[in-house]
């Protein structure tokens, strides 16, 4: 990916549901952007035992991109709650978009009901992430603190 001063920053997006599709950088709010296939219908997301969508973006720590903290959405809901920042690693930040059943119905709802139509028509799940001055991600670090582990 290239950044409006000419960089380069080597992103890697990882995903455990479905191929992801067009993938965008927006420098003047350093955002990440891209797309992966998705069938909105609510009924099949009910009706499915066990759904999770699961994306890792990996950035490298020391890029204008890296933060302790992300904001995230998906088809412009917004989807923060659902991040994990994985900082153990010594060379890049691992990102976690972690959407369970019920989060993913919710945004279903959302889609289909705010006008979101060409989206659903389409079958896509837009992803966004920037990264933020507030520590409003959880780190994979802190979720292991909470659970006890």
């Amino acid at each position: 990916m290239s950044l409006s001063d000419g960089k380069q920053i080597p992103i890697q997006i990882i995903s455990y549901y479905d191929d992801i599709k067009d993938f965008n950088f927006d420098p003047s709010k350093k955002q990440i952007q891209f797309t992966m296939p998705f069938n909105w219908n609510i009924t099949r997301l009910e009706d499915q035992k066990q759904i999770m969508v699961h994306q890792e973006v990996s950035i490298p720590k020391g890029s204008s991109l890296a933060s302790q903290s992300y904001t995230g959405a998906i088809n412009g809901t917004d989807a923060t709650k659902n991040l994990m920042v994985d900082p153990s690693n010594s060379t890049k930040n691992v990102v976690h978009f972690m959407l369970p059943k019920p989060a993913i119905i919710q945004i279903a709802e959302e889609v289909n009901n705010n006008g979101q139509a060409a989206a659903a028509a389409e079958g896509l799940m837009e992803f966004s992430l920037t990264p933020s001055t507030n520590a409003s991600s959880s780190s994979m670090h802190e979720m292991t603190n909470m659970a006890g582990m």
